[in-house]
């Protein structure tokens, strides 16, 4: 499935990378921000699906408020893609 920037999610983040920056989620970041609102925007748009990430940069998506805005909108956080995997084959065979 893709997930789409509209410009609407863009000029949120210019915003507040602008007037609010205390407010991003990842503050170092611009991109992992961009990256993590697209994310959130579509898996908040498709209430009720189960969806996971992948990413080993615990750095910036690893981090407490990030994991708690991912788990609030019902999406799987996995570092390895191998844990990942362990999870859908278990999920599937249920």
């Amino acid at each position: 499935m893709n997930i789409y920037l509209d410009s609407d999610g863009l000029q949120d983040i210019c915003k507040s990378i602008l007037t609010e920056p205390e407010t991003l989620l990842i503050r170092n970041d611009i991109m992992d921000n961009l990256i993590l609102q697209c994310i959130l925007n579509h898996a908040n748009s498709h209430y009720g699906e189960e969806k996971a990430f992948i990413s080993s940069n615990s750095k910036d998506f690893g981090t407490t408020e990030v994991r708690e805005s991912l788990d609030n909108t019902g999406i799987r956080y996995f570092t390895m893609a191998q844990h990942f995997l362990d999870w859908f084959n278990y999920r599937s065979s249920t």
